[in-house]
């Protein structure tokens, strides 16, 4: 479920949809059906052919999401520096809902878990529908930058995550002029 609640959770964010069009083409213009179509779906204006297209859609994410190998090969990655004392390292993996952004230099950080918000009013943990974090590349990368600086996560897996209530579109590229 987590690949499923990942996919609603970016479509969820204008900014972030526009990032995987700007980024991934067809995958970002399908992200942006699927966005319009959930946003029918809550205003309660989705007929059956929109209905039919979240389930297809949501349907082939569970089936094989595009994102699972590049996820799983970070992963792998990980594992290969995971309990290793022979040379210092860190290990920083972002949240689910990394995107382009304006930098802050505000983020929290966590380690060895996949930062989430507070579980649902029903208390289901295993619940991820409006839990996951996010964070900007701007932000990330003062993250990073203070990590080189205190190296306080010295052989250790972690991750930082923000506040991501601004949801205005970024470019992904910046251009020197």
């Amino acid at each position: 479920m987590f690949w499923l609640n990942y996919r609603r959770g970016i479509s969820d964010s204008h900014a972030h949809v526009c990032y995987m069009e700007e980024r991934l083409g067809s995958l970002g213009v399908d992200l942006r059906h699927f966005r319009n179509n959930r946003i029918s779906l809550r205003e309660g204006g989705a007929d059956e052919q929109i209905k039919k297209a979240i389930h297809d859609y949501e349907q082939s994410v569970l089936r094989s999401d595009k994102a699972l190998e590049f996820v799983t090969a970070a992963r792998t990655c990980f594992m290969f520096f995971d309990g290793n004392t022979s040379f210092r390292w860190t290990f920083v993996s972002p949240p689910a809902l990394y995107r382009p952004g304006k930098r802050t230099g505000n983020y929290q950080t966590i380690l060895d878990e996949i930062p989430l918000k507070p579980s649902n009013a029903d208390g289901d943990a295993t619940d991820l529908e409006n839990r996951l974090h996010g964070i900007t590349a701007a932000d990330l990368a003062i993250a990073i930058a203070d990590e080189a600086e205190t190296q306080k996560f010295i052989g250790k897996h972690w991750s930082a995550f923000a506040d991501m209530s601004d949801d205005t579109p970024t470019p992904s590229y910046v251009t020197l002029a």
